[in-house]
């Protein structure tokens, strides 16, 4: 399935050019070329959380802890991933076509006992383990609709794809990012939305102090 987010006279991501060499430059192969197989090689495919549950029973009829349990495995293989989606997996475990309020409610109670336990973390609506490494997920073939969704693309992915690609190509320019990490997330063209929710994070990064500008280029402060 390809990601259906919409813009014209769009370029791809032709690699980040130095505009002037200058004593800490570092040499770059010509980057002219590096194309969408270049950049799938800084994802891996995304992979929806798919195992038995106890159907016997309705989501809802399941203890706090039961559930809680459940939604951590969820959590451990997608983390970072937004609670909507979270209950849109338990639906989908429980081969639901709905979730209504109970079922969502017991998913919030669930959240929360994590939380509490300190066996997630939540940032912006989105859940992960602590201290796991963040993937850079490219989300070319899910089935949930809400995968493809830019408000759903957890902050702290994007500026880990981010880092991804200024590391790998020893710089970038500010401009082309956008659309060379939307391919990274498996978005073959790039909407408005999408590109200001990029631009956002590196704006993000910039602030941190985690990358800085320099010779008109993004490049990682700790290279």
């Amino acid at each position: 399935m390809i990601v259906d987010e919409v813009t014209r006279n769009e370029t791809p991501f032709m690699g980040a050019k130095v505009p002037g060499v200058s004593n800490d430059s570092i040499e770059r192969e010509n980057v002219s070329e590096i194309d969408d197989r270049g950049l799938d090689s800084l994802a891996k495919p995304y992979s929806e959380a798919a195992f038995d549950v106890p159907r016997s029973r309705e989501p809802h009829e399941l203890s706090t802890k039961e559930m809680a349990s459940i939604l951590l495995r969820i959590v451990e293989h997608e983390g970072p991933v937004h609670e909507d989606e979270v209950v849109t997996r338990v639906r989908g475990l429980w081969e639901l076509s709905r979730a209504g309020t109970r079922i969502q409610d017991a998913v919030a109670k669930g959240v929360r006992s994590l939380l509490v336990t300190k066996k997630c973390k939540r940032e912006d609506g989105f859940l992960t383990i602590p201290d796991k490494p963040v993937p850079v997920r490219n989300r070319r073939d899910v089935s949930s609709a809400n995968l493809r969704k830019p408000e759903l693309l957890p902050p702290v992915e994007i500026r880990a794809a981010i880092l991804a690609l200024i590391d790998t190509h020893h710089g970038a320019v500010r401009e082309e990012i956008p659309v060379a990490v939307a391919r990274m997330l498996g978005f073959k063209t790039t909407s408005g939305q999408l590109r200001a929710t990029i631009e956002e994070q590196v704006s993000k990064l910039l602030r941190q102090g985690t990358i800085e500008e320099k010779d008109g280029m993004l490049k990682d402060v700790k290279k």
